[in-house]
């Protein structure tokens, strides 16, 4: 079979596929239009009208289509991108359809990360909460988190409007580029350009019938005490990444920034550069290469991810350990205030004031601290989550700290759980 001939079968696939993601796009975005005129952008209004469209019907089959669909997209025009690449359709001349098959996977990989806010939920909250806070941890992240949160490198108010308008205009304006490279390229070739409409439809309208048998699920209001609560699971399309992310963690703390960021920035300056190596490396080899990486990615979601949130249900965070306390305003042992000054110095020598904010010490990468005497007064609970996160909280993205002497981890217990007024 040739890889890049006319007529062949691989070419036939990949022209079914290019029409059907043509298809799944206008599809996306006129179910979005229409769950639109329904859908109110603020926080205090989000979750109500996402209830009310969830209640009714169709409203409630179109907001499953579009959800359905969402990730149907991320599933399918990666399968398209590993098609052109496992055929040689990613070398020159056919290098401008490959950049834009790039393209269309990253939008409809993003198009799905800012979508999981808009209901406004626990889950979508905490999960945005932990990906600004991912982020701010990556050298130079600070101020890229500030963007995608609206102001602040944490969730504030101005996070949902921010990723609204990402979701709403930008994305299908960059998904649209993607589609016309990546499509429009393919369908002219010579006894390739008839669009296969039948199959293609089929295939697009597959989150449809998943849509009319499985609701798209829906949690529970989020609040403001959601935006500094980390415990929502990862969700399924970013378990690797997690993964990879808690590799480096359980390295060092400080070199997780490597397995969330340097490491998928290598595996996309390899994707951008296929062609160009192309030149110089076999496609055997671009394609081992690629192998490789894929393996990374599924080896440390398998050892390191833990479970991913659920596709249906509310998918509420595990919000038992924070429901102990939580009627306690002061300890029910006195607390040793000259242990909890030792306790401040070696939360600040320990790296822990870069990440968490507490008594005013502005910080990023983690939930603030202020208020977590209220729910945990037990010293042995920040001993054991210190120790080991996980333990405590299994969706952690806390990274362990083990090694501590047993008196470090009691005096930085004394220091937390110190009533703050």
């Amino acid at each position: 079979m040739k890889a890049t001939g006319t007529g062949t079968t691989t070419q036939r696939i990949l022209s079914a596929s290019a029409t059907a993601l043509v298809l799944e796009f206008v599809f996306q975005c006129l179910a979005g239009w229409y769950l639109n005129r329904a859908y109110i952008p603020d926080p205090k209004h989000a979750h109500d009208t996402m209830q009310a469209i969830m209640s009714a019907s169709p409203h409630a089959q179109i907001a499953g289509f579009h959800y359905w669909g969402s990730a149907f997209f991320i599933v399918h025009s990666f399968f398209h991108l590993c098609l052109m690449l496992f055929s040689g359709n990613f070398r020159a001349p056919n290098h401008w359809c490959w950049y834009s098959a790039l393209a269309l996977f990253g939008a409809a990989f993003l198009f799905q990360l800012t979508g999981n806010l808009l209901p406004f939920d626990q889950h979508g909250v905490q999960t945005a909460a932990v990906e600004g806070g991912i982020t701010a941890g990556v050298p130079g992240g600070k101020a890229i988190a500030a963007v995608m949160m609206g102001g602040e490198p944490s969730v504030t108010d101005q996070t949902l409007p921010v990723w609204y308008t990402a979701h709403r205009l930008i994305l299908p304006i960059a998904l649209l580029i993607g589609l016309l490279g990546a499509t429009g390229m393919q369908l002219r070739r010579e006894n390739a350009g008839k669009a296969y409409w039948i199959p293609a439809t089929i295939v697009a309208l597959i989150p449809l019938g998943v849509a009319l048998v499985v609701q798209r699920p829906l949690g529970t209001g989020a609040t403001e005490v959601d935006y500094n609560r980390f415990n929502a699971m990862v969700s399924w399309y970013t378990w690797p990444l997690h993964g990879s992310l808690e590799a480096f963690n359980n390295v060092s703390p400080t070199l997780g920034w490597i397995g969330s960021a340097a490491i998928p920035g290598l595996f996309v300056l390899f994707l951008l550069a296929a062609p160009i190596l192309a030149k110089r490396l076999a496609t055997s080899g671009i394609q081992f290469i690629f192998i490789l990486f894929m393996a990374y990615f599924i080896g440390t979601g398998a050892i390191f991810g833990g479970g991913f949130a659920p596709l249906t249900g509310t998918r509420d965070p595990d919000q038992s350990s924070y429901v102990a306390d939580n009627t306690q305003k002061e300890p029910a042992t006195p607390i040793d205030e000259e242990i909890a000054k030792q306790g401040k110095v070696l939360f600040e020598d320990e790296g822990c004031s870069g990440c968490h904010e507490i008594d005013g010490v502005k910080a990023t990468g983690g939930p603030k601290l202020d208020d977590i005497y209220r729910l945990h007064t037990d010293p042995k609970w920040y001993v054991d989550f210190i120790k080991n996160p996980k333990s405590v909280k299994k969706n952690s993205t806390m990274p362990a700290y083990p090694d501590l002497p047993e008196q470090n981890l009691r005096a930085m217990a004394e220091f937390l759980r110190k009533p703050r007024h």
